[in-house]
């Protein structure tokens, strides 16, 4: 088959056909783009995230083929995915590069195209980027009189103020798009808004706010598929506990979010998944596994390119396994986690969460975190 397809290709290399068969390909994948943007938000997020990997080279081509307008909407829509499968600095790449073109687009594109660039920017650590993007994404959304397009940009504004600890300036703002966002029956809104909360309860250090507001999330979310945001929740529940040294939940809520991100393939979360797992391993004095999941979240971290927010606590968690291992025993461990490919990652949080829940079936994922 080999020497037909040379030789076909010789043939419309020759022609005009070849530019034509482009220019289709580059059409289908930018429509297949913009169907995957919708995807990504409804139930079926799982099956998109995967069909997108699969056609991923496909849609590079198309990317870098097609006109700036249109490769910066398509590269935008993508945002969920480049996410969720650690390809941020990806997706920045392509939206940056086409960038000039972003006045060709009417404002309520403006306004996504801001957001998603925005929150790109803020899980890459490039904070004050990330705050002019989002101002101009709440800009163009107040110009079309997109109430929740503004709310969301908003949201990711409160979520770096929380960051800073400006902590009353983020609750008023979360609060108001909880309004907002009640008003107009947006329970997945709802949701996000609530998690964005408990999440900044969290990092007050007020676990039974945080904890009350999660719960309300949870509660809400019963009725809507299990997503990313789902999965960020118990993610933000395990962390509650952790600190409450209330190993047994946590470790639950670990596993849980587990279990949705390798059904949706995400990877994100990876780096702070293993931190929460190291803490409760100094409690339990599972200091080699502690070590081994430190150089894991170490790993992960590099694969995805950019360092979670609590990446400090490395240092700290090494600081005090030096009391209880020697510094062969350590850098043999610490070596094993740098050695983990993505997959081995995600099997080793799986089957380290169960094995300290104590559960028998401590099998690992089913291969799609990578």
């Amino acid at each position: 088959l080999e020497p037909v397809r040379e030789y076909a290709q010789d043939r419309l290399s020759e022609s005009s056909e070849r530019l034509k068969v482009a220019a289709r390909c580059t059409d289908y994948y930018l429509g297949f783009a913009r169907d995957a943007e919708a995807g990504l938000r409804g139930p079926e997020q799982a099956d998109w995230l995967h069909r997108l990997e699969e056609d991923l080279p496909n849609l590079r081509s198309a990317l870098a083929s097609a006109e700036d307008s249109l490769c910066l909407k398509a590269a935008s829509g993508l945002q969920r995915f480049w996410v969720a499968r650690g390809r941020i600095s990806e997706g920045r790449e392509w939206m940056g590069g086409a960038m000039d073109a972003l006045e060709a687009l009417d404002e309520k594109e403006r306004g996504g195209v801001m957001l998603s660039a925005g929150i790109m920017a803020l899980m890459a650590g490039d904070v004050e980027v990330a705050r002019a993007y989002l101002h101009s994404s709440v800009a163009y959304c107040r110009v079309c009189e997109d109430d929740r397009g503004a709310v969301k940009a908003l949201a990711n504004l409160a979520n770096i103020e929380a960051q800073l600890g400006h902590y009353d300036e983020a609750r008023k703002a979360y609060e108001a798009g909880l309004e907002v966002a009640r008003r107009s029956g947006d329970d997945r809104l709802t949701v996000t808004l609530l998690n964005n909360l408990g999440a900044m309860y969290l990092f007050r250090e007020d676990y039974s706010g945080a904890c009350e507001r999660l719960e309300q999330a949870v509660s809400i979310s019963a009725h809507l598929s299990a997503d990313l945001v789902t999965a960020d929740i118990y993610h933000n529940l395990a962390d509650v506990y952790r600190n409450l040294e209330d190993h047994s939940r946590a470790l639950h809520y670990v596993h849980e979010s587990l279990v949705i991100r390798d059904r949706m393939g995400d990877f994100s979360r990876m780096p702070h998944t293993l931190l929460h797992l190291a803490a409760i391993g100094i409690d339990l004095r599972e200091y080699r596994d502690t070590v081994i999941l430190l150089a894991g979240s170490a790993r992960a971290t590099e694969i995805l390119g950019y360092a979670p927010s609590n990446c400090d606590d490395h240092a700290e968690y090494i600081g005090l396994t030096r009391e209880h291992l020697s510094e062969g025993e350590l850098e043999s461990a610490w070596a094993i986690g740098m050695s983990l490919t993505a997959q081995e990652i995600a099997s080793m949080a799986f089957l380290t969460s169960n094995r300290w829940l104590g559960r028998e079936d401590s099998h690992g994922p089913e291969g799609r975190l990578t």
